[in-house]
């Protein structure tokens, strides 16, 4: 167990060695994702694709990953999160390698191109779930929602800068970027192996893998503070995250804002979720770790993305998603944090890819209707049912006794007393 040092009633995570090599490891490990997804569609154009096809390739790259996350879970919680991320990361280093040397030879074309984000996308899908215990192995329970909060600020860095270094190495060869990608999983390893993570206890019999599966399905359905925190968050991201993904550069396109205004939104809101993930991280938000303050900024989050659908000037638009960001962000990491708090350590990797498989594997699903919605009733419409659907969903939870009092630290409210 690592040494904690204690400011008040919380381990500040940056003063944990462990956490400190773990999270250096990630963030390099996060920067050379941006070079692979920046250089993906550029390249697959490059090769001759057309938009059409472009598109094909990130579906291909999105649905091994949503398909086989819940199986990444199982292997998580039977392996260890630890073990199982050091052989995705192993293993995707070695697929990265062999698109560098197809890439470097010429031999490298578009099937080749699919048969990589497949395979690439498959092995993905048993990181998210690993990676989801590795918090509550390495903090307290008080410091996970700023653990969370820092893993959330080191993506957003490497988000910022990704792409232009993944811009500058396209310059010289797409292979350079396949290279480059390979080498941040082999420092994400070297870190790994030296986190102190025990794996689990080996049992007398191991289960099979669809009992275990079904096992964390009831687990989660059973405990009635993490089936609300759960369902909670699939609602939210629902909400959320097709709309904004999609709807922005439409709205961008619909009001003649051009690539100039969609930059404008994007930067505000990812200002708005750096700042928030720095102030989760370094303990400045009061009431963290609590139900009560994912309640509350999910609040805002629902509110300022019903705004985003009104007709008003770019300025109003863009000063809204920096509020956004910063509600989204610091809602998210809550709601992270308290699935993490609130879930037995063997189910771990299980809950984690219920939580993942909301957040990311659903994505493409979302993606697709918000687009078809946006071209039947206009993207403004789609905006506005989003920030309605998570205003329902808000006044859902203030009225739930389970997500009301959920907390990183405090005793999970007795069947008995819930939601009355």
């Amino acid at each position: 167990m690592p040494d904690r040092t204690r400011v008040g009633l919380r381990t500040v995570p940056l003063r944990e060695p462990a956490f400190r090599t773990f999270l250096a490891g990630h963030f390099v490990s996060l920067l050379g994702d941006q070079l692979y997804f920046v250089a993906l569609p550029w390249t697959a154009l490059r090769l001759g694709a057309s938009p059409g096809a472009v598109g094909a390739l990130l579906a291909a790259a999105a649905v091994p990953r949503a398909v086989l996350m819940l199986g990444g879970g199982v292997l998580a919680d039977r392996f260890g999160g630890r073990r199982v991320m050091l052989g995705s990361d192993v293993l995707r280093a070695v697929v990265m390698a062999v698109a560098a040397v197809t890439a470097f030879s010429g031999v490298l074309g578009l099937p080749g191109l699919f048969v990589l984000v497949i395979v690439f996308g498959a092995v993905e899908a048993v990181f998210q779930p690993a990676l989801t215990t590795m918090l509550p192995h390495l903090l307290p329970p008080e410091s996970l929602p700023a653990g969370n909060g820092l893993r959330t600020l080191a993506l957003r860095f490497a988000q910022f800068a990704g792409p232009p270094l993944s811009g500058t190495l396209i310059g010289f060869g797409v292979g350079w970027v396949f290279a480059a990608n390979a080498v941040t999983f082999l420092v994400s390893v070297l870190a790994l192996r030296v986190v102190p993570v025990a794996p689990p206890a080996p049992g007398k019999e191991r289960p099979r893998f669809t009992e275990q599966l079904t096992a964390g399905l009831r687990y989660a359905r059973g405990n009635r503070t993490l089936a609300r925190l759960l369902l909670f968050a699939i609602l939210v991201n629902l909400g959320s995250g097709g709309p904004i993904n999609v709807g922005l550069p439409l709205l961008a396109h619909a009001e003649g804002w051009g690539v100039a205004g969609l930059a404008l939104m994007m930067a505000a809101l990812g200002a708005g979720a750096t700042v928030g993930a720095a102030l989760l991280g370094f303990g400045l938000l009061p009431g963290a770790g609590t139900g009560v303050l994912m309640i509350a900024m999910s609040t805002g989050q629902a509110l300022l993305s019903v705004v985003v659908g009104l007709s008003l000037p770019l300025p109003v638009v863009v000063a809204d998603l920096a509020g956004l960001g910063f509600f989204l962000t610091v809602a998210g990491s809550s709601a992270m944090s308290l699935v993490q708090a609130n879930t037995d350590k063997p189910m771990l990797g299980r809950v984690g890819s219920l939580m993942s498989f909301a957040i990311v594997g659903l994505m493409p699903v979302t993606y697709a209707v918000c687009g078809w919605a946006a071209g039947w009733s206009g993207v403004r419409a789609v905006l506005l049912a989003g920030g309605v659907l998570q205003v329902v969903t808000v006044v859902w939870a203030m009225f739930s006794a389970p997500l009301r009092r959920a907390s990183v630290t405090g005793d999970r409210i007795p069947e008995a007393d819930a939601d009355r």
